[in-house]
């Protein structure tokens, strides 16, 4: 069996969702893999310019995880603590907020997912509220 990737997009207007599991086999690591293609993953109307609403990330205690916006230099905006299982749930639209953008130079609207210490039974789980602006 290899390490097995499930990502499911539901877009609807500029609003989507979009859940990303890993489950793995092997210390095979993520490297900047793409989470959101904004291109692909939403409909018509997106204009190429990404929002995030809310992360949820679940990792198990041997996974670091990071997110990052793709960029000229890649922009990183949640990172877990390797060996803690502690269960991320940021909402960036809390009190009213706009959400989270980037800001990077050359950003492309796409979410890359970087990981680090992942060996075999390991699992990752992300949901992410997104628009497009």
């Amino acid at each position: 069996m290899a390490t097995a990737n499930t990502k499911y997009t539901y877009a609807l207007g500029k609003k989507a969702i979009t859940t990303y599991h890993t489950l793995w086999d092997s210390t095979s690591n993520h490297s900047a893999v793409t989470v959101i293609d904004l291109s692909a993953d939403a409909d018509s109307s997106n204009t190429n310019s990404i929002r995030i609403d809310r992360v949820y990330m679940e990792c198990t205690a041997g996974i670091d995880a990071q997110l990052l916006f793709d960029a000229t230099s890649n922009e990183q905006f949640v990172q877990t603590i390797l060996g803690s299982t502690t269960i991320i749930d940021v909402d960036f639209t809390f009190g009213g907020r706009p959400g989270i953008v980037p800001s990077a130079s050359g950003a492309t609207g796409d979410v890359l997912v970087t990981t680090t210490s992942a060996a075999s039974g390991d699992e990752m789980l992300l949901i992410i509220w997104w628009g497009s602006d």
